[in-house]
């Protein structure tokens, strides 16, 4: 069997959600599956962001066009050319590991993966070209026409079946594993190369208005006025409103003790996060929400939503709270910070927790959906 995969998640430069999970979801894919693979990409100025072994491997075919990205999305969009199985070559089925512009043969089977549909949930957290980008690649028909859907949450599948009207049948929930984080850096190299205080609480991710930053700011503020020494790490690429997040944290009362690190590299977040006292992810909206996840794995206690996939990402190894409560959420962070029973019992779940995903299990699911439909 032949499959091709849209690897053009693998172009960004640094390593978003779905970077991380189309690179780890191919790497145990490849190690696994005895298939052949053709991956597909496009871009007039980047090449793709892959693994040396990959370009080396046998049954890794690579496939590079060097179209301007802007015109060929929205060739795709409006002409349905060019078909990007005839571009490929010999495949039997075409795997996109994340929404993307995609023009096919009549009848050619494909399987799409659907991480969260936020942007129709909350548009209100997306800018305009975000908004345009996704009404241009046409999500909803492009997933009434997938032979299979792959869904990351029961949540995701949920808001898939309400808002497109497709039948769950068609879609199949498929947890991604959890990365194996590595220790890169020593605590000591980390404190001293990012001026790290000693007692910190942490939220790491893109920051974006959706992550509810803002009100992890506010909640911060009302801990801070107990806990002379306690300081917040807020770490993560700007997304959309970042701007607006760094000003409410500069104009704040305790502005010195909030620190802004920006991305932080897959190597040095292991030590990040078995360094936070609390780690907390207070987002409204998440399609299954990994960074909670890789927290616990460290032995970090957890505070997170009771929102959208986050309580079924986290089961009962985290505090959950409504993230549109800023008492309940400093209440949450405060009873971490200071009840060490619950902290022993929250790290101790959370050991249990994260043994529920695996990128080989999830390899496995997607190779079956694949063979039933060749």
């Amino acid at each position: 069997m032949n499959i091709a995969i849209d690897a053009r998640p693998l172009l960004e430069r640094r390593g978003t959600g779905v970077y991380e999970y189309t690179r780890h979801l191919l790497d145990a894919l490849f190690r696994i599956s005895g298939n052949c693979f053709e991956l597909f990409s496009n871009s007039y100025q980047y090449p793709l962001n892959l693994p040396e072994n990959w370009r080396g491997c046998e049954k890794i075919k690579i496939v590079e066009t060097k179209h301007p990205n802007k015109i060929f999305n929205l060739k795709l969009a409006f002409f349905r050319a060019p078909k990007l199985n005839r571009l490929i070559g010999d495949a039997n089925l075409f795997y996109l590991p994340n929404l993307n512009f995609c023009a096919l043969d009549r009848g050619f089977p494909y399987v799409a993966t659907v991480h969260d549909l936020s942007f129709e949930v909350m548009p209100s957290f997306f800018g305009p070209k975000q908004r345009v980008w996704h009404g241009l690649v046409g999500v909803q028909k492009l997933l009434k026409g997938a032979t299979k859907i792959v869904a990351v949450s029961e949540h995701t599948k949920s808001d898939i079946t309400r808002l497109y009207k497709i039948s769950p049948g068609k879609i199949q929930v498929i947890y991604p594993g959890l990365n194996n984080l590595s220790a890169g850096k020593t605590p000591e190299e980390l404190r001293l190369r990012h001026f790290l205080p000693e007692n910190f609480i942490l939220f790491l991710g893109t920051l974006e208005k959706r992550k509810n930053v803002l009100g992890l700011i506010s909640a911060f503020e009302l801990l801070a006025q107990k806990i002379p020494d306690l300081h917040l790490v807020i770490a993560g690429a700007p997304g959309w409103g970042f701007a607006e997040i760094y000003a409410r944290a500069k104009a704040s009362k305790y502005a010195e003790r909030i620190l802004f690190l920006g991305y932080i590299h897959e190597d040095e977040r292991m030590t990040f996060y078995s360094l936070a006292k609390v780690f907390v992810y207070p987002s409204f909206y998440e399609g299954f929400g990994m960074p909670p996840l890789e927290a616990m794995s460290c032995g970090t206690p957890v505070v997170t939503s009771a929102a959208s996939s986050l309580p079924e990402a986290v089961g009962d190894a985290a505090l959950l709270i409504n993230p549109h409560k800023t008492d309940d959420l400093a209440d949450a962070i405060l009873a971490c910070l200071t009840n060490d029973r619950l902290r022993k019992k929250l790290i101790s779940a959370g050991a249990e927790q994260i043994k529920k995903f695996s990128w080989d299990k999830a390899v496995r699911e997607l190779n079956d959906v694949f063979r039933k439909i060749i």
